[in-house]
């Protein structure tokens, strides 16, 4: 068998949905659209990949899984999510051992209709499988990779999805999974949630050993807005660390409150750092911008 990998990112954007929502309000997601597309260049590709076969495989697995309904070509009904299931894969090809190497790069992604700032769940990965060069039928051989590909796909894509509808209990215990993939699914999850109950466990992961997801997290108890995460990163945060410190001024200021304005403004007035200080006055005047125009309403 050849090998698969995959490197997963997961991005969610919303208009959000208050945390209190009860999870048997949720809308029904659906799979309304399925595309399939072949990036292979013309002139480079390797074999022809029965796209029908694809596109089935892909369905089956959505209808196996459960976690969406798949209705493609047909209209949702009123208050369901719309999402449109797309298969991107390019095709390569070498040699070993007197082999033939097919290769595949496929993404998986969902994306959500009818919405300004729609959610949007995506997965990468690859993979090859050797072949006889003497193989009267390569199209099937780079089809069955593609698929198989896919179906791995499939399996952490829809493992972020169940995250979106998980409970409190289980949202946390992917914050401290022990897999980055899953940690960065988690926070995704409960920034479009905008779920307050996982902010101490957010706040955790600002220490989280993988940069991304410590960045992922700061960018969550932003969209989330507790102002319980302000003494979190300014206590955290050392002085001399730069990096640090251009990261967390904007989120403090976003986050707002009292405590963030005396930070920001100590900051302004006392870093040894030119820049580090200039950033602050401006994140100090859009604080004191936003907080006139909420004053006024």
């Amino acid at each position: 068998m050849g090998r698969v990998s995959s490197a997963v990112v997961v991005i969610a954007v919303a208009a959000l949905a208050p945390a209190c929502v009860r999870r048997a309000a949720l809308p029904r997601p659906t799979i309304v659209d399925v595309t399939i597309v072949d990036h292979t260049p013309d002139g480079e590709r390797p074999a022809s990949v029965k796209l029908d076969d694809v596109r089935a495989e892909a369905l089956r697995l959505q209808r196996e899984a459960g976690v969406f309904f798949v209705e493609p070509g047909r209209a949702a009904a009123k208050g369901d999510e719309r999402w449109r299931l797309r298969v991107e894969f390019g095709l390569g090809e070498g040699a070993r051992e007197g082999r033939g190497v097919a290769r595949a790069a496929v993404a998986l992604r969902l994306e959500q209709l009818d919405a300004s700032l729609a959610p949007r769940l995506e997965v990468h990965g690859g993979g090859e499988r050797p072949y006889a060069l003497e193989t009267p039928d390569v199209d099937r051989v780079y089809t069955e990779l593609v698929t198989r590909v896919l179906g791995d796909l499939t399996k952490d894509l829809l493992g972020r999805a169940r995250l979106r509808r998980a409970d409190v209990p289980a949202l946390i215990a992917a914050l401290r999974s022990d897999r980055a993939e899953e940690r960065l699914g988690a926070i995704a999850a409960a920034a479009e949630r905008r779920e307050r109950a996982v902010v101490p466990t957010l706040i955790e992961r600002l220490e989280d050993p993988v940069e991304s997801v410590s960045d992922r997290a700061l960018g969550a108890l932003v969209e989330i807005g507790d102002q319980r995460a302000v003494k979190a990163l300014t206590t955290a945060t050392k002085f001399h660390d730069l990096g640090r410190m251009h990261k967390i001024i904007d989120a403090i200021a976003s986050l707002g409150g009292d405590e963030a304005r005396a930070y920001l403004e100590f900051v302004a007035s006392g870093h040894e750092d030119a820049d580090v200080r200039e950033q602050a006055k401006d994140a100090l005047d859009r604080m004191r911008r936003k907080e006139q125009t909420a004053q006024r309403r």
